[in-house]
């Protein structure tokens, strides 16, 4: 959320360990052990050639110091914790492009004493000297490679994440930010398909999925669909999604200039931001039995008032709830786990599957609704992800819920965020999830067992109407 919880499109998953992970944004500090550059240059000191008379000094990660720490340990992870297998000299490559990319200014002596961990990265330490010889500040110069080698995995979803962007991150996950209140998300369209993208342009862009009540996006007529194109009269086009979000962020009580795009025509809004606490949930009676209850995101912390309010819907005679994940972007798998569980008395939530995290996840604690006489009814959109489908996509498939609305985005991926030498941090895909019966919603989504059309202008009461009416047949 601009001013709350940022996330991609198809947002990320979170796990209930140590380490948080996430099918919606979070974090968590890894200690790694770097590996060794092979003995030609293991432990000890080499000179490469490069350009201009300058050398390159290339050591093992063994002896790696600052920033080049960040390195080889991106590196590892990247190699030992992605989904997927990687290919070293294609990593490579990527981070010596990224590095040639930049264009330095100024004129330096400094020798780059590099570290690597593999043969294949040698490279990376010419093309490092050469733009430090340049001028360039050897920080940014490792920043790029990292950023470099991710976006050569191909992943929406795995990112860089500057120190900067880290600390907006760990402001996050107390569930209030300065900001500007809008839940956004970054989207492709291709041909009549919707995927999550990072690098903004003009197909990959941010879209907004919802406001947060009385928010400074709401006062200002930010609405669902809205396409957010700059930033004080900045292009986003060019940005990840990360830098383009937290270019609407910053210090309460200051003005930030967006443009959005509605219906073909581009607007402009002066908004002041704020420190906004979203409403993680909220809830009410709408009908004698029937109780509303919409979960805007899937935090660390969505469990507990999850609970207080579908506890209090039971109390005052619900026995019909009507679960609103239209526009959830997603969050922490565990917590994901912890929703489900209000539902279901036993058995399984969902499966991982991946190099490190392949597991089995069941119910937690039985929840305050598994009763079975408790009818449920979930409202999905084209804005429902990640951790909100997990939820769904077990309750649908158990039988203990009708989904009611349009697909979900489809993403089943869970990403873990790793703290890097120097504040940074490394958001990688480390597992896929699949359903009790695993399926694999990846790219399709949830389908409704109803599909039909769920307006964001609808009040409760006229959502709950329709979805009891549309569940009944």
């Amino acid at each position: 959320m601009l001013g709350s919880t940022s996330t991609t499109v198809i947002p990320d998953a979170s796990v209930p360990q140590a380490l948080s992970t996430t099918v919606g944004p979070a974090m968590t500090t890894t200690t790694t052990t770097t590996t060794t550059l092979a003995s030609a240059t293991a432990g000890t000191k080499t000179t490469t050639a490069t350009t201009g008379g300058v050398t390159a000094a290339v050591v093992g990660c063994e002896d790696a110091e600052a920033p080049f720490t960040a390195l080889c340990e991106s590196i590892e992870l990247i190699e030992n914790q992605f989904v997927d297998p990687v290919d070293l000299d294609a990593l490579a490559g990527a981070a010596v492009a990224a590095i040639e990319a930049e264009q330095a200014d100024g004129d330096s002596g400094d020798v780059v004493v590099c570290a690597v961990p593999d043969p294949a990265f040698v490279a990376l330490c010419d093309a490092a000297q050469v733009e430090v010889s340049d001028g360039g500040d050897i920080e940014l110069v490792v920043n790029e490679a990292i950023a470099g080698m991710v976006a050569e995995l191909g992943d929406p979803f795995s990112a860089y994440l500057s120190p900067e962007t880290m600390e907006l991150r760990d402001e996050e996950l107390t569930g209030e930010v300065s900001g500007i209140g809008a839940f956004v998300s970054a989207q492709e369209e291709t041909g009549d398909d919707v995927v999550a993208c990072d690098l903004i342009s003009d197909t990959c862009r941010i879209v907004v999925i919802s406001t947060v009540p009385e928010s400074p996006a709401e006062d200002a007529g930010l609405r669902p669909g809205d396409v957010l194109v700059s930033v004080e009269g900045e292009s986003l086009a060019g940005m990840t999604f990360d830098e383009a979000t937290a270019r609407v962020r910053g210090e309460e009580g200051t003005a930030v200039t967006i443009g959005f795009e509605r219906g073909g025509e581009v607007s402009e809004a002066i908004i002041e931001r704020k420190s906004v606490a979203f409403p993680v949930a909220v809830g009410q009676i709408t009908n004698p039995g029937v109780g509303y209850l919409r979960l805007c995101v899937c935090t660390d912390t969505a469990p507990e008032p999850f609970r207080d309010v579908l506890s209090e819907l039971l109390d005052e005679g619900a026995d019909t709830i009507v679960l609103d994940f239209r526009g959830n972007p997603g969050g922490s798998l565990s917590a994901a786990i912890d929703i489900a569980s209000e539902f279901l008395a036993d058995g399984e939530v969902l499966e991982t599957d991946g190099p490190n995290f392949d597991n089995v996840f069941e119910v937690t604690d039985p929840g305050v609704a598994t009763d079975p006489d408790i009818e449920l009814i979930i409202l999905l959109d084209s804005g429902s992800a990640s951790a909100s489908e997990v939820v769904a996509g077990a309750l649908q498939e158990r039988g203990r819920a009708v989904v009611v609305g349009e697909s979900s985005v489809g993403k089943n991926t869970v990403q873990q965020v790793f703290r890097l030498p120097g504040g940074g941090g490394l958001k990688l895909t480390i597992a896929r999830w699949l359903t009790p019966e695993r399926r694999d919603y990846g790219g399709t989504g949830l389908f409704p067992d109803v599909e039909i059309e769920l307006p964001f202008d609808l009040l409760p009461e006229q959502l709950t109407d329709l979805a009891i009416e549309s569940a009944a047949g």
